[in-house]
């Protein structure tokens, strides 16, 4: 009898590693797909018993994989994978057909839960369990060459603070007080300022890796000026629908 699968749709392979090893031991085993027209070609396989998705893939988003999936295999159970910049939309999820929702890090006995909640008891035996991949697998940090240091690199850098809701407004433009008053919610500021950073993100990984233990000062500096360079171009669309949307109702009233 085949083994049961379980399927990890995510661009980044180690989601599916780390999937694996909560299941080590296990009858399951785990299949991964890198974009949405992949886990979709793929969901047809009976053996196929649950889905884990990212909210973002390639192709796609983990809303409308789950809707098609489920459409043809009702039976399928998909759990969305989220965190970080990201945002699980539960109203959405449920239209969908999703599961649950895992926010990121997760641990091996949340990965267990959800399956045992699924299907029962998964078996999972101490003395089968495979050697645990180093995590320095999942960075291709050999493929960096390091960059000359320009001058004393403190031996512990301090960690800076979060943006908070007081911080959000450095990231706007200063050009943008010419536009006529407008009251924007702080959710459609905070729509702009996500979709900025998530488009500049790839450039601000590979900046943080290749500087970040060099040069601390620098990656900060790039990151701001990345993300607000991305702002500068989502920011307008934001605050013209919504100066639209308040002379409709001033027009309607």
């Amino acid at each position: 009898m085949a083994p049961s699968v379980v399927m990890v749709v995510d661009a980044n392979p180690a989601t599916a590693r780390r999937i694996q090893r909560a299941l080590q031991g296990s009858e399951l085993s785990v299949q991964p797909a890198g974009s949405m027209d992949e886990a979709i070609g793929a969901s047809g396989d009976p053996d196929l018993v649950a889905i884990f998705s990212a909210v973002s893939v390639r192709g796609g988003n983990g809303y409308e994989l789950t809707r098609q999936v489920t459409q043809r295999r009702p039976e399928l159970a998909v759990f969305l994978l989220w965190g970080g910049f990201e945002a699980f939309d539960e109203d959405r999820a449920m239209l969908a057909g999703v599961r649950s929702g895992l926010r990121r890090p997760f641990s091996n006995e949340a990965i267990l839960a959800l399956l045992e909640d699924l299907m029962g008891a998964v078996p999972v035996s101490s003395s089968s369990l495979e050697p645990v991949e180093p995590l320095a697998d999942d960075l291709p940090m050999a493929s960096i060459e390091p960059l000359e240091p320009t001058g004393n690199v403190p031996a512990v850098v301090p960690a800076a603070p979060p943006v908070g809701d007081e911080r959000l407004a450095s990231f706007v433009p200063a050009d943008y007080q010419e536009i006529p008053p407008v009251r924007v919610d702080r959710e459609e500021i905070s729509v702009a300022l996500e979709r900025a950073v998530l488009a500049v993100l790839p450039e601000v990984l590979e900046v943080v890796l290749t500087k970040a233990l060099i040069q601390p000062g620098k990656p900060r500096a790039a990151v701001e000026q990345a993300v607000a360079a991305a702002v500068s171009e989502q920011l307008p669309a934001v605050l013209e629908r919504s100066l639209r949307e308040r002379l409709g109702e001033h027009g309607k009233g």
